[in-house]
């Protein structure tokens, strides 16, 4: 079935060299095809947005 633009979920990522998992409470699929999708991180605390910033200007990616 795979997943709708729409669609709500909670995640839990883990990142390499991290501990706990950092947790999204609530992100929205914002486009589908195939299966892959692309989604917006709605709700989400200081502390993972921190953590993701972090991980990606590691990995030489940043917000765009």
């Amino acid at each position: 079935a795979g997943v709708k633009v729409g669609d709500a979920m909670s995640l839990i990522i883990l990142l390499p060299g991290e501990e706990p998992p950092t947790t999204v409470d609530l992100a929205l699929v914002r486009w589908a095809q195939g299966p892959c999708f692309g989604l917006e991180f709605v709700s989400i605390g200081p502390a993972e947005v921190n953590r993701l910033r972090r991980f990606l200007a590691s990995a030489g990616l940043s917000e765009q």
